[in-house]
């Protein structure tokens, strides 16, 4: 019986070793490995080592395929690795190939926000640099708030920021600066997404609040925020009373 295109298919996919023992018609047909890469998950990558390096090679058959599967990047050619085209559209399928990129394309604003806006986790695999840009650390956190544990000390310490993360995800209030964890704001919207989060919360305000029940806790640090906000008022109007005296 000889061998059909189906029965090629079927081969590959329970024995990737089989496709570089099978014939060439069958083995260097682009149309035919497209078929097999688009019944892989895109975590079922490893039979693409298997792929032929004329394919491996082949920049308008490997744009194809990265585009349907970006995890096939890691077994591409080596130039075809360091090509700005097939970088590009792997990130477009899926932002996290980033880790597998060379170091020009993780400190390339370009490659890293494309990579964000695929999958907000792919700024853990940017340049140092890169993870201090706040249109690229923004983009990530709108994507996956978690992402925001990622980013620099600096962004860190920005309020802006840690409201997104915090408002989607209440466990970034651990990673906010140091400085941001007196902000009561930030306690508050933490604690309205994950309620266990009050242990985290810094000694004084915790003893005050942990044992008390969530509608009270909530009120409580309502009364709290607008009594601090009063507080801070008053130098403001002071100053602008000695002003107008002036």
């Amino acid at each position: 019986m000889s061998l059909t295109k189906e029965m090629f298919i079927k081969a590959v996919i329970d024995n990737p070793s089989y496709w570089k023992e099978a014939p060439n018609h069958f083995k260097n047909n682009k149309e035919l490995a497209l078929e097999i890469i688009l019944v892989h998950k895109a975590y079922e990558a490893e039979f693409a080592r298997y792929l032929p390096e004329e394919l491996k090679n082949d920049k308008d058959f490997i744009l194809s395929a990265v585009s349907h599967n970006a995890y096939i990047f890691p077994f591409i050619s080596q130039e075809l690795k360091d090509d700005e085209d097939v970088a590009l559209a792997a990130l477009k399928n899926d932002g996290i190939v980033l880790s597998f990129l060379s170091e020009k394309f993780k400190d390339n604003e370009k490659f890293v926000l494309e990579a964000v806006k695929s999958h907000g986790t792919a700024l853990a695999y940017a340049s140092d640099r890169l993870k201090d840009n706040e249109e690229i650390v923004m983009e990530a956190i709108k994507d996956v708030s978690y992402s925001f544990e990622s980013a620099s000390e600096r962004i860190r310490d920005k309020k802006e920021f840690a409201l997104v993360a915090i408002k989607d995800n209440g466990y970034m209030y651990k990673k906010v600066s140091e400085r941001l964890k007196q902000d009561m704001e930030l306690m508050l919207l933490a604690y309205m997404t994950k309620k266990s989060i009050v242990n985290s919360f810094p000694e004084k305000i915790r003893l005050q609040v942990q044992d008390l029940p969530p509608n009270k806790l909530v009120k409580h640090m309502e009364m709290l925020i607008l009594q601090e906000s009063l507080e801070n008022d008053v130098p403001n109007k002071t100053k602008e009373s000695k002003k107008i005296k002036l």
